[in-house]
């Protein structure tokens, strides 16, 4: 689980419902990147880092960001 990206949608949108609506995305997608059974491109990690104003090594780090476990 991605607990940096969890921690940060939960004190910028309060759910991952409100933040899936702000990014225009499905709960669903979310919940499946939150939990790293799904991955976003280098581009889509930088949308996301930016909707939550923060750096993309901190919600997505080396480990997710190259799509490895």
């Amino acid at each position: 689980m991605n607990k940096n990206l969890k921690l940060e949608i939960i004190k910028k949108f309060d759910t991952q419902l409100e933040f899936a609506k702000a990014i225009k995305l499905n709960e669903q997608f979310v919940s499946r990147v939150i939990t790293e059974r799904s991955f976003l491109s280098p581009q889509e990690q930088q949308r996301w880092a930016k909707v939550l104003k923060c750096k993309v090594d901190t919600i997505f780090p080396e480990e997710v960001y190259s799509g490895s476990i």
